[in-house]
């Protein structure tokens, strides 16, 4: 969660402020950003922490998790107990009820009952059971995910959409913007994507940690795009919002290369480099190892790569590739990896 003036950042010592945030914020998204809103959620966002923690989403600010933004300002409060959370979400409506406001699960909208006259008069949804509802209002927000489980809505949006490994809600629809757009409200925007990294497969969810072949990906080995050309630093994988940035302007898709001693390597020792998302996966306070490599998950699943790169044949980017989130920005590609990864084993390049 990322706050300003929080009590916990005032009792540091933190001096980062509203200024600093919205200017800091503006610049790193291009100024593709609601500046009112933006200015109203830092506003709320310190005594938001602690409305999250009367509800029972106690944060601790820390350190970013990410290993590129390790001295950025004090402003990442981190969920005390990661495992506990999703529990403490899906106790929030029976919190709301008891507090007197009510809470339609299963309900979904499927119009408005609009004038442009008289404007907004209710908004009609449907329940799960088939029930039909009238809800008189005169004000609705939309706040219902964007559209992440449209195809046709991100297809249209996002080129590359078939190389995304989608972890988003499927129920977020585009219900809000389709009732906005049909009576004649603007939705123009620039499409806002929550990109997280990357994974080695559409069949490999990385927030599950099960896949020594997904730790490989999450190192700074050697990448190529399509073409066989390396297209980036590989350090990128530290941040993980550049490192979608840089496979979405490889259309989604690059290989990682590696020889049959450097897995061996992987395999029998531990090795020096540290996952990528090792730090997501802390509870507050915890130190991570800083290493990778020498288990028994990693003997059992780096057979496939070995056997792909002893082959005969010609190295395809489908053999190892990559799924992306996304947005573009420029690259900067100097080979210091490349040279400081060769005492580890040779790396080829076809």
């Amino acid at each position: 969660m990322f706050a300003v003036h929080s009590k916990q950042q005032l009792d540091k010592g933190v001096t980062y402020d509203y200024a600093d945030a919205f200017k800091g914020l503006t610049s790193y998204n291009h100024y593709f950003v609601n500046g009112e809103l933006l200015a109203r959620f830092l506003k709320d966002s310190g005594e938001n922490i602690d409305r999250m923690a009367a509800m029972g989403l106690a944060t601790t600010v820390e350190q970013s998790e990410q290993k590129a933004h390790l001295n950025d300002p004090l402003v990442y409060h981190k969920f005390n107990n990661f495992k506990s959370k999703m529990a403490t979400w899906d106790a929030w409506p029976q919190k709301f009820e008891d507090a007197g406001n009510p809470v339609l699960t299963e309900t979904w909208a499927v119009g408005l009952d609009y004038d442009p006259q008289a404007g907004l008069k209710g908004v009609l949804a449907k329940q799960a059971s088939g029930e039909d509802l009238r809800i008189e209002t005169k004000k609705v927000i939309f706040a219902d995910g964007g559209y992440c489980g449209s195809p046709e809505m991100m297809a249209a949006k996002y080129a590359d959409n078939d190389a995304l490994l989608n972890l988003g809600e499927r129920k977020a629809d585009g219900t809000g913007i389709k009732l906005c757009a049909k009576y004649g409200a603007n939705v123009a925007h620039n499409p806002v994507l929550f990109a997280h990294g990357c994974a080695p497969s559409l069949r490999i969810n990385p927030m599950r940690r099960q896949s020594s072949v997904e730790t490989l990906t999450n190192l700074p080995l050697l990448w190529v795009d399509q073409t066989g050309n390396r297209f980036v630093n590989e350090d990128i994988v530290y941040d993980f919002a550049m490192w979608a940035n840089a496979a979405h302007n490889v259309q989604g898709q690059y290989s990682v290369i590696l020889d049959q001693a450097t897995l061996d390597h992987f395999r029998d020792h531990l090795v020096p480099m540290e996952d990528t998302f090792e730090r997501q996966f802390l509870e507050p306070g915890q130190t991570p190892t800083g290493t990778v490599g020498r288990s028994r998950r990693f003997k059992q699943t780096l057979r496939m790569p070995s056997r792909m790169v002893k082959s005969s044949k010609p190295i395809q980017p489908k053999d190892l590739r990559t799924n992306w989130g996304c947005r573009s920005r420029p690259l900067n590609a100097p080979s210091k990896f490349i040279t400081r990864l060769l005492p580890m084993g040779k790396m080829i390049l076809s």
